[in-house]
């Protein structure tokens, strides 16, 4: 036991000298080993964050410790540092979604034996300018405003930026405050809303177009028709390009927002079995025409008109749901409505209506969504609220919603934005209700009803009319007085209520009896009203003789309150109607007095109000109780009238010379070869829109057998005629035709036995059929002319003319029947033989007959109500005027000087129609036989013996300059020169 304790001791010494030794240790006499160094402390950075909304931030110390951060709140970085190290707390990459600005205060320093925990980074969004850019603008005024603030006066095309920035992440929505004006113009927005992200947002849109109408339509109640008329930007004048048969009183039409079709309510009669002759009943019905807006062609569609109102003349309102998929008609003794469903070709089709209704109903009124119709009931006081099956067309009455109203209540007016709707009550007063957008239900508005009140000592008739302002901040109610003065009452609309308060100064005062409907300036700057004045025997009112009427015209501030503009004359013949066009610069007057339609510019400063200086009168259908002008769907930009293509007929060689027009010059040249048409062919008329064109031909004994007419389609690219069908006959020496504006009638003169002979046109084909046997005049017809508006044929004879009444629904002409004072019974003797010719002026206005022989023009004015001819005048030329052309403005006229060989410029009296000579007779070099203007009222064609047609430029004052190289040949014998336009 001992012996092992001494070997294991003995091991233990030997090892630890042998680690003494390895050490360096020896023996005795060694310095002792140095203290271990002291242990390093080392501190933290921590960061206090606070903002933090987006993704992504991280944080850097001394630009190399990276350290995420995800929300707010501390966070320490990874690496310690030890006392006196420097450190510096930096933004590696700062937040998006949405996109913020991170900053850090106290981010650096040098450690100081302790932690460091004052370092914070705050986080703020990141705010970025909203702009985009703007094209077209030529008006002033535009304002745009981004959500519903920040208001920004556009002033010129190219970029905008609004001045205040948006944080990323948050929503903008620019929209328009206000339009421009001087021209008006509406500026269409796009990328116009969204989420501002983490750049500036640059792409948004204004494309700005001025608002040029091209076509206007009136509404002819008594004459069952409308006239389309194309409309001149630069003078704001009417042509009248074409007439729309409709039903028997039209009282109001409804156009798609396409532009494809046209619809008219046709009211029909009642019977009346006393009146001679006696008038049949006949029922309401819906007229439906294709329509093409470029060109003013209307077309109607098949199975047009579509009875309506239980065969019952019923019908009293016409509605369209938004979208136009369908129509509804109100009956309002029948107290229902009926649907129809709008196919793609513009038939019509019941949706399974009728729809009950309270007693009297109004037109329906549909919210914007076309979720829910709006019926107001005059007898039982009521509105009726219907919900609106958009597949089916059905309505449903929501029995629930129904409310009451005052007396007698006018169709539901509701605010652009739907959010309120108004009545108008017989008792004079205003019904106001909040609108709810999801169930439909009217919740009457605090105060209501509102009282309308009336200029003291005025008028007071439950006839009232209520009108918005554009600006949506007020609306006016037109109280039309009965026979005495009428009033305007002003209101201010609460935006968050709908209720109603006076604007400052209402009521204010009308003219006598303003029965007549109002015109409002797009923009909310003027309104006029119409005063239709008095109209009885005892001063010596008639249909033909118009009494005084008037104007009241006003001018709106920004908040709509009205301050009247004096001095206007007084208006004769009285208005009716009145409308301001789209671009804010005309305004349109229909008169039912004397059939006429009037137009006046508009000062655009001061509201006043001056008649057009050329063309500012024009002869319109029977009783036309509206006008109004559009800017065609999708296209403001003006017309571009141009001349197009011409026809001559060649007596001698059996044939029809073509020609195509140069746009620029007027210049023509030749089409192909001439066309083999007839024997001995007359005259080229054309239709309503230039497609077709109809020859009459003589044959080869006019004077002892018939003659031919005959139907031609115009090839649309290059003017070639090939025919359609065959030939009809006509009577003996057919010597003139003429093609009525409503496209369905053609009317031949006879030379040689005394009658005119009727064709109706195939609207679709162009081709001709008999209309009728021959009309019988007391005298051989060497011409005839349909007045511009279809009411009326005028026949001439070498020393008469008679005027005949047109019936525009079966083409049938009868004599006039003359039974005013002051006009002489037709047929009309003229001051010498030697009549060559008769024209109408574009307008209807005045009638004009050259007179070879007496060197002279007869100038005859149109009766606008009977077309009778009246206030003869004779101008004497000292020229043997075979052939007069009035242009198509109506401000100048041209005669061809046979035997003179010259041409002689006038300008047109518009009053009178008294022609007054342009300088000298321009020599033409051979004898003048015919003459013609284009259709752009920028030349004149002059057809000479020589067998050639000379072009001339018509000049700013009328006068005419031979344009270079202006002559090309015809055939031999050419006769009268026919111009067809084009529209660009």
């Amino acid at each position: 036991m001992l012996s092992t304790i001494r070997a294991t001791r003995r091991f233990t010494v030997s090892a630890i000298l042998g680690v003494l030794t390895a050490c360096g240790g020896g023996g005795g006499g060694g310095s002792p080993p140095p203290p271990p160094p002291p242990p390093v402390t080392t501190y933290t950075v921590t960061v206090t964050v606070s903002g933090l909304a987006g993704s992504g931030l991280t944080l850097l110390d001394n630009g190399g410790d990276s350290k995420a951060v995800t929300a707010n709140g501390s966070v320490t970085f990874a690496t310690a540092l030890a006392s006196a190290a420097p450190y510096a707390v930096t933004v590696g990459t700062q937040p998006t979604t949405p996109s913020q600005t991170c900053t850090v205060t106290n981010g650096s320093g040098t450690i100081a034996g302790a932690n460091i925990t004052n370092v914070a980074v705050n986080c703020a969004v990141s705010n970025f300018t909203i702009g985009g850019s703007v094209s077209g603008l030529a008006g002033t005024g535009l304002q745009i405003q981004n959500n519903a603030g920040d208001t920004l006066s556009v002033t010129q095309n190219g970029s905008f930026t609004f001045a205040t920035s948006v944080g990323s992440g948050a929503n903008y929505s620019i929209s328009i405050f206000t339009n421009p004006v001087n021209p008006i113009q509406l500026c269409t927005l796009t990328n116009g809303t969204g989420t501002v992200g983490n750049a500036n947002v640059t792409n948004a849109t204004l494309d700005c177009k001025t608002q040029n109408p091209r076509v206007a339509l009136s509404l002819n109640y008594y004459g069952g028709s409308s006239n389309v008329y194309l409309t001149d930007a630069a003078s704001g004048q009417l042509r009248l390009r074409s007439v729309i048969k409709a039903g028997n009183t039209p009282i109001t039409f409804y156009g798609d927002k396409a532009g494809k079709f046209l619809f008219f309510l046709n009211q029909g009669t009642a019977q009346t079995p006393f009146a001679l002759p006696p008038i049949p009943q006949t029922s309401s019905s819906l007229s439906a025409f294709i329509f093409d807006p470029p060109t003013g062609d209307a077309r109607e569609v098949a199975g047009s008109p579509y009875p309506t109102s239980s065969g019952l003349p019923a019908a009293t309102g016409l509605t369209a749901l938004p979208g136009d998929g369908f129509l509804y008609v109100t009956n309002s003794s029948l107290n229902n409505i009926e649907g129809f469903a709008v196919g793609a070709t513009g038939t019509l089709t019941s949706v399974g209506s009728p729809f009950p209704t309270g007693a009297g109903p109004n037109p329906v009124t549909f919210d914007n969504a076309g979720h829910f119709g709006y019926v107001s009931n005059q007898t039982s006081s009521s509105i009726f609220v219907y919900g609106v099956n958009s597949t089916t067309g059905a309505l449903t009455e929501i029995q629930a919603n129904r409310v009451a109203t005052g007396v007698s209540p006018s169709a539901v007016s509701l605010t652009a934005d739907g959010k309120f709707a108004y009545v108008l009550n017989g008792a004079a007063s205003i019904s106001a209700f909040s609108v709810n957008a999801s169930s439909g239900a009217l919740t009457a508005t605090a105060g209501s009803p509102f009282a309308v009140p009336v200029v003291a000592g005025g008028g007071n008739n439950p006839l009232q009319t209520l009108i918005f302002n554009p600006n949506g901040k007020s609306l006016y109610i037109k109280n039309d007085g009965g026979t005495g003065t009428g009033s305007l009452a002003a209101f201010s609309i609460d935006f968050s209520t709908g209720a109603l308060s006076p604007l400052s100064g209402s009521p204010f005062p009308l003219g006598v009896s303003a029965t007549g409907l109002a015109g409002l300036d797009p923009a909310g700057r003027f309104l006029y009203v119409a005063n239709q004045g008095t109209c009885t025997v005892a001063n010596g009112c008639n249909p033909s003789i118009s009494s005084t009427g008037s104007i009241s015209a006003f001018k709106l501030d920004a908040a709509g309150v009205p301050t009247a503009l004096g001095g206007l004359p007084a208006v004769t013949p009285p208005p009716y109607q009145l409308s301001v066009d789209p671009s804010g610069r005309f305004l349109y007057q229909a008169s039912i007095d004397a059939d006429e339609v009037i137009s006046y510019s508009i000062d655009q400063t001061t509201a006043a109000l001056t008649k057009l200086s050329a063309g500012s009168t024009s002869r319109s259908g029977g009783e036309p109780v509206f006008i109004g002008a559009f800017v065609a769907p999708g296209n403001s930009t003006p017309y571009t009238f141009s001349p197009k293509f011409a026809y001559v007929p060649n007596v001698a060689d059996n044939t029809i010379s073509t020609y195509s027009s140069d746009p620029a010059t007027g210049k023509l040249s030749a089409v192909g070869t001439p066309l083999l048409s007839g024997v001995a062919p007359q005259a080229v008329a054309v239709s309503r829109h230039g497609d077709v064109a109809f020859v009459a031909s003589a044959g080869p004994t006019p004077m002892t057998t018939a003659g031919t007419v005959s139907a031609y389609l115009i090839n649309a690219a290059t003017g070639a005629l090939s025919g359609i069908g065959g030939s009809l006959p006509t009577g003996k020496g057919p010597s003139s035709l003429a093609a009525d504006r409503t496209g369905r009638f053609l009317y031949v003169a006879n030379a040689y036995d005394a009658t005119i002979s009727g064709y109706a046109v195939d609207l679709i084909s162009g081709a001709l059929t008999v209309n009728g046997a021959p009309t019988l005049v007391s005298f051989d017809p060497i011409g005839v002319v349909v007045d511009p508006t279809g009411r009326n044929v005028y026949a001439l004879g070498v020393d008469r003319v008679a005027v005949y009444e047109l019936d525009q629904k079966s083409g049938a002409i009868t004599l006039s029947q003359v039974t005013y004072t002051n006009f002489v019974p037709s047929p009309i003797l003229l001051p010498a033989s030697g009549a060559s010719q008769i024209t109408v002026d574009p307008s209807g206005n005045f009638a004009y007959i050259p007179i070879f022989s007496a060197k002279m023009v007869a100038v005859f004015q149109i009766d606008p109500y009977s077309g009778v001819l009246y206030n003869l005048q004779t101008i004497t030329t000292g020229r043997a005027n075979t052939s007069i052309a009035i242009d198509p403005t109506g401000r100048f006229a041209y005669t061809a000087d046979l035997t003179d060989n010259t041409v002689t410029a006038y300008t047109v009296n518009q009053t009178t129609g008294a022609l007054t000579v342009i300088g000298a007779p321009l020599p033409v070099g051979a004898n003048a036989l015919a003459i013609t203007t284009d259709f752009s009222g920028k030349f004149v064609y002059v057809v000479l013996t020589n067998k050639s047609v000379l072009t001339f430029a018509i000049g700013s004052t009328g006068a005419l300059t031979a344009v270079p190289g202006g002559s090309v040949a015809t055939g031999n014998s050419p006769g009268p020169i026919t111009a067809v336009g084009g529209l660009q």
